[in-house]
């Protein structure tokens, strides 16, 4: 199979409710362009467009992007976008829009001034705020998580850090009467805080989502995981409407996180130390999008983008195509080791999706060792293949990490929050279903001390030495005098190149206790 991580951030050519969501369509090589507000204009078939003649001549390139600074987004005539935006050489765009039978994404500018249908407790900032922690959050129906998140959030903070910080949860429950059910539970739980002013609970409303019919699918993903899929990706972009302008930066969480002490003092730390470096954004966990830093400035972009692709792909997927759009400096270091934030959750809002599960069997990937892995960070400079990113393998779950075949000198690390003692490393790699996507050429090697990011994909660490060979894609390795002292890195280096690519379904490792 021939892949590189490139290929995920590419567009896909596919159909795209363009003329539902994007808020400007301009030319490229001249000033014309043409305002379209999302809830005037609504999706149109291909025959309610009129294209009309072009003085210059005929229609035979079509370009489209957003006039949102420079962030340029290139297509060709395959893709649903000529259906609505025909440009000729000399850049003149002619579109009328007559159909009105779809509701469009009502997320204009009414929708974050209308606050008395949306904010249902707490009250606005009258002075721009330091931070920002936007929290999207939907009822589970087996066990809900969101009061034991807020509570580790404030707690996590001090009374300075607290006036510098606006948390503001999102309310996205379908059902009204559990929207208002459940903010009424939190806003007597967390009373002090409402008063207060640091927290603010808003709901999201049923006129921002567009009544669309899927007619294709993506991933392979059934139509239920596409409409839960999708709502989650408006979600979002409804969220960063909702904390524009609230503050100079905005901090995506979870509703199933728990954080650690001081973590803003720290997130502060972090930005001061990037100045005005060439960041687009700054991570703070290794699960996903949980942890992601923006600038405040980067947020209606962000928002476009997510509403213009909705229904492509998974919102980590978006966001993460959306970092690679606005093409991120390379050489700055945007991610913070050790992480701030740790995932909890166990089950998911789309019924019957468990996050964490002992029962791998479906994946053929039985875990050997079910030991509690003591917390860590983990980086590779492995391309990642869709979903299957480095964390799955290492936390009890149904998942493992897929990626890009290695090459000599490339490294999967885990890097633990603190040394530990080491008494049992396993690693196991591939599958029944895809036995020759193993580790057939690395040594496992651990350091006592955890230094530095070198790049947000590979770190340094004090003392690196030998302590295994992978055979037959396994490592299985006891103490007994091996481990020198305390671990805190621990590296599958890979020595040669691989022909396929590999598969981790396991990395397992037996400590002792913390005293």
């Amino acid at each position: 199979m021939s892949w590189h991580p490139s290929h995920q951030a590419s567009l896909p050519h596919q159909r795209a409710n363009v003329s539902t969501t994007v808020s400007n369509l301009a030319c490229i090589n001249s000033a014309c362009k043409v305002d379209l507000p999302w809830n005037r204009v609504s999706s149109p078939e291909p025959s309610d467009l009129e294209a009309e003649t072009c003085n210059h001549g005929p229609f035979n390139e079509r370009k489209f992007f957003t006039a949102s600074e420079s962030s340029l987004l290139k297509t060709n005539c395959e893709t649903a976008v000529n259906e609505a935006v025909s440009l000729c050489k000399q850049c003149t765009l002619l579109m009328k829009a007559k159909s009105t039978r779809t509701k469009s994404i009502s997320l204009d500018s009414s929708a974050k001034t209308n606050l008395e249908s949306i904010k249902m407790y707490g009250k606005v900032p009258s002075i721009k705020k330091y931070l920002t922690i936007g929290i999207p959050t939907v009822s589970r129906k087996k066990e809900n998580y969101l009061h034991q998140t807020l509570q580790s959030v404030i707690d996590g903070m001090d009374d300075i850090e607290r006036s510098n910080i606006t948390i503001l949860i999102l309310y996205v429950d379908a059902d009204a009467d559990v929207r208002r059910k459940r903010a009424k539970e939190t806003a007597y739980k967390f009373a002090s805080s409402i008063k207060s002013g640091l927290l603010l609970l808003y709901q999201i409303l049923p006129e921002y989502y567009p009544e669309e019919n899927i007619t294709r699918r993506t991933f392979n993903d059934s139509v239920e995981r596409i409409k839960w899929r999708s709502k989650q990706v408006l979600d979002f972009a409804v969220l960063l409407t909702y904390s524009q302008n609230l503050s100079e930066y905005f901090l995506i969480l979870e509703d199933d996180v728990v954080t650690t002490p001081h973590f803003v003092t720290s997130i502060r730390k972090f930005v001061q130390e990037k100045g005005n470096s060439d960041w687009v954004s700054l991570t703070f966990s290794s699960f996903f999008i949980i942890g992601r830093l923006f600038r405040n400035q980067d947020l209606n972009k962000l928002r476009e983008f997510l509403i213009l692709f909705h229904f492509e792909k998974p919102v980590d997927l978006l966001i993460m195509q959306f970092l690679d759009l606005l093409v991120p400096s390379k050489t700055i270091v945007t991610r913070r080791i050790p992480g701030l934030f740790q995932h909890i959750g166990l089950f998911s809002s789309l019924e019957g999706k468990v996050q964490k599960a002992k029962d791998r069997s479906f994946t053929g990937a039985s875990r050997v060792y079910h030991f509690d892995n003591p917390p860590a960070d983990i980086i590779t400079t492995l391309g990642v293949y869709r979903k299957h990113y480095p964390e799955l393998c290492y936390y009890d779950s149904n998942k493992f990490f897929w990626g890009s075949a290695p090459k000599r000198n490339d490294t999967f690390d885990v890097i633990l929050r603190k040394p530990v003692k080491i008494k049992k490393i396993f690693v196991s790699s591939g599958l029944a279903t895809h036995k020759d996507d193993i580790i057939k050429y690395a040594e496992l090697r651990v350091a006592p001390l955890f230094d530095k990011m070198i790049t947000d994909k590979r770190a340094a660490c004090t003392g690196f030495y030998t302590v295994a060979y992978f055979e037959k894609g396994k490592v299985d390795i006891s103490s007994n005098g091996t481990f020198k002292s305390e671990i805190q890195c621990i590296r599958i280096a890979f020595i040669k190149q691989h022909s396929n690519w590999v598969l981790i379904n396991e990395i397992s490792i037996d400590s002792e206790p913390s005293p």
